[in-house]
């Protein structure tokens, strides 16, 4: 059953969970926060000139990256990252307001949120000095110059976002957890609970990964592991105590 938290004044329900109430009643600031983050950092690059390219992983070869040549696509890989840096500052926001929530217990998911926090590190560590230079390494023995193929915008908005899907995926499973334990979310048991868990994946994938399927898979498929295997940590491994926390 859903919290009194989830309630409308009424009685009716009006958010299924205690994240949705906290983030619909602040909703107005949450959307300013990211806004005005957005801008801020967009503008911060864009002013600057800043080469997005030294945030490249040091080990980015062979393959080698030209300078970006149109203005544009300097500006649409600022506005990426600017999205990003908007997201965390809207998180950051909400965060004070879900540690004082009554139907709220961080405490009970102190050890899933830490691996989650170890699995972005890793994940994101791993796919900047391991995985991006085995997939160039690949292209490099086919024969197949990316940098001719795509063009130097879309290798860099690989190289920057590549590794930020697979520290996502990493830590996923474990965030999902400590989340349904400290009473945030409810267990994920149907398909529309998964559908909305999805949904910012595919958005993500689609907005910060090259126009091509192929790389939009290579982006989605992680995400949606670390989706399916969170989703089978609560359903199997850790369903007793989950069942006392999450709402169904």
């Amino acid at each position: 059953m859903p919290s009194e938290a989830t309630r409308a004044p009424s009685g009716t329900v009006s958010w299924r969970t205690t994240l949705g109430a906290v983030v619909h009643a602040r909703a107005q600031r949450l959307v300013a926060v990211f806004a005005l983050t957005t801008i801020a950092v967009t503008a911060v690059f864009v002013l600057t000139g800043f080469d997005l390219q030294t945030l490249l992983p040091a080990a980015f070869g062979p393959v080698e990256v030209s300078p970006l040549a149109q203005q544009v696509e300097y500006n649409r890989l600022a506005v990426e990252i600017a999205i990003l840096v908007g997201v965390v500052a809207a998180a950051l926001f909400v965060a004070p307001h879900l540690v004082r929530h009554e139907a709220v217990e961080f405490s009970r998911a102190r050890r899933p949120l830490a691996v989650a926090a170890v699995g972005f590190v890793a994940g994101t560590a791993a796919g900047r000095t391991l995985v991006l230079p085995a997939m160039f390494e690949l292209f490099a023995d086919s024969l197949v110059d990316i940098d001719a193929a795509v063009g130097p915008y879309w290798v860099t908005e690989l190289g920057l976002f590549f590794p930020v899907t697979l520290g996502v995926a990493a830590a996923f499973p474990a965030l999902l957890v400590g989340a349904v334990r400290a009473g945030l979310l409810p267990r994920l048991t149907t398909a529309r609970h998964r559908t909305f868990a999805a949904v910012p994946f595919l958005v993500f994938s689609a907005t910060h990964a090259p126009p091509t399927p192929t790389t939009f898979v290579l982006y989605a498929a992680p995400l949606f592991a670390g989706l399916g295997v969170g989703v089978a940590w609560l359903e199997f491994a850790d369903s007793p105590t989950v069942g006392r926390y999450g709402e169904e």
